[in-house]
């Protein structure tokens, strides 16, 4: 029987965060390190991102090097 890779302790978490104006005008999210830390994204990585159901949705982008 192939056991569960769903680790039991993991939990539904949210966080809020605000969106800050650059100086170029552009918009940024700071992401908690937490999340970062769970998801293994470090600074530096691209990621990408669309809307869906009044929700952002976001992943690391597939580079190929």
């Amino acid at each position: 029987m192939q056991e569960s890779t769903l680790n039991a302790t993991n939990l539904i978490t949210n966080y809020t965060t605000i969106l800050e104006e650059n100086d170029d005008g552009d918009l940024v999210m700071t992401i908690p390190p937490q999340v970062l830390d769970y998801l293994g994204w470090v600074d530096g990585d691209e990621i990408e991102y669309h809307i869906e159901n009044h929700s952002v949705v976001m992943r690391k982008a597939l580079t190929f090097d």
